[in-house]
């Protein structure tokens, strides 16, 4: 088995003794916070190190996932007894997100506000990533509550999703741990409810091999109802956004400041040769097409890395939050090709992008949204994303309402 993969992330201390075990001491692997994990590069060529490696890393898994899968059946317990009820006397009917990608220059940052009702798994694939600039259900991703406190934040359990073949889910056990709570089953409200603070912080980590780690402060949204959104509206932001697979927050300032003409660019590979370059040179235009547009999440934005195009990024989330919600365990689908004639990626199975869902239950019956929705009480056979959505659309609705329930009596 060989990963394809590099880990950027943090290690948590028994992860380090067991990586640290399995190493062998010849290999050359330059670090254990930057290393792909490939079984040539740990265990070296003896099949029977290799053999015993892999023993170490699968009881190691073993053990943490039966240690995590108690603490994460406790806290999705006590999320459950949060009721819709209690969802809507703590947040109102939006909450504000404020999302800041951590540690690079220049700043990507996005306010958004956000219906309580929608998952933690919607939140991530239909409006954070369309937002910020990132593919979704391609990487793997989780969530978790901050604290001041150290002894609360080693104790805070992760949200994400349950399965997961992305590569980079092999990285989990290295620091959010051996499992989840499901992330289908949590909504944004129940998390803001369950403390007693008007606001309430989270930590997101998109993609486990290059860890972008990002912080989202949420609070209750007092401000003017919005007619024209039920589910997602974008306030403002900055920043384009982030190349996919760029190596880490490390890797992408260092392409920003030769973007910018602050770091030297390498011109020639086999003697080293770098220099300063801007967009009048041949090799910047090399540079930016191999590390910026090459990228599958920067194939619409094509624009200054610099620049943050507001009305393009609320059309991304209208389009998101339209679209079907593609499970999770498909990842594989959206791996991309490079077109050797262009430079461009493309998607290698369509199946990813699947037309409306046929389901009468998986879309809004008026604006389509497929987000938050909430299923008609008496037929069970229609959703809507907002009760003035169900009220707009009751004329039409009720007698096909009525005549199913009767059909049931």
């Amino acid at each position: 088995m060989t990963y394809f993969d590099t880990y950027r992330g943090p290690l948590s201390s028994r992860a380090y003794s067991v990586i640290r075990s399995m190493m062998d001491p010849s290999s050359d692997v330059g670090g254990l916070i930057c290393c792909n994990l490939m079984p040539q590069s740990f265990f070296g060529p003896n099949p029977n190190k290799k053999a015993a490696a892999m023993n170490i890393y699968s009881n190691f898994v073993k053990d943490l996932k039966e240690k995590d899968s108690c603490r994460v059946g406790s806290f999705e317990a006590s999320l459950s007894k949060i009721s819709d009820e209690m969802v809507e006397e703590k947040c109102g009917g939006w909450l504000k997100i404020v999302v800041q990608l951590d540690g690079v220059q220049p700043n990507v940052r996005r306010e958004l506000l956000v219906n309580p009702a929608v998952t933690m798994r919607a939140l991530h694939d239909q409006i954070l990533c369309p937002t910020m600039g990132w593919k979704s259900n391609f990487h793997c991703y989780a969530f978790r509550k901050t604290y001041d406190d150290p002894e609360k934040l080693k104790d805070s359990c992760w949200i994400g999703p349950r399965q997961s073949t992305a590569l980079d889910s092999i990285f989990m056990p290295l620091y959010v741990g051996g499992c989840v709570a499901n992330d289908k089953q949590t909504s944004i409200g129940q998390l803001f409810a369950s403390e007693q603070t008007d606001t309430v912080t989270l930590q997101w980590v998109h993609d486990f091999g290059d860890w972008y780690s990002h912080s989202i402060k949420i609070s209750k949204y007092d401000g003017r109802s919005l007619t024209d959104s039920s589910v997602a509206f974008l306030i403002q932001g900055e920043g384009l956004g982030v190349p996919e697979d760029s190596g880490g927050p490390i890797s992408y300032c260092e392409m920003m400041r030769k973007i910018t003409g602050k770091m030297a660019i390498e011109i020639d590979e086999d003697s080293h040769i770098a220099a300063l370059a801007d967009p009048s040179s041949e090799h910047w235009w090399r540079y930016f097409n191999d590390e910026v547009r090459k990228k599958h999440n920067m194939q619409s934005g094509l624009g200054n890395p610099l620049q943050f195009d507001l009305y393009r990024a609320r059309n991304d989330l209208e389009t998101a939050i339209r679209r079907p919600t593609q499970k999770s365990g498909r990842e594989v689908q959206n791996l991309s090709s490079v077109d050797m004639k262009t430079g461009l990626t493309r998607e290698q199975d369509k199946k990813a992008t699947a037309s409306l869902p046929k389901n009468a239950t998986k879309m809004c019956a008026v604006c389509g949204v497929t987000v938050a929705l909430r299923k008609c009480s008496g037929c069970q056979s229609i959703a809507y994303c907002s009760r003035e959505h169900q009220l707009q659309h009751w004329k039409e609705h009720k007698a096909d309402c009525k005549a199913i329930q009767n059909g049931r009596k």
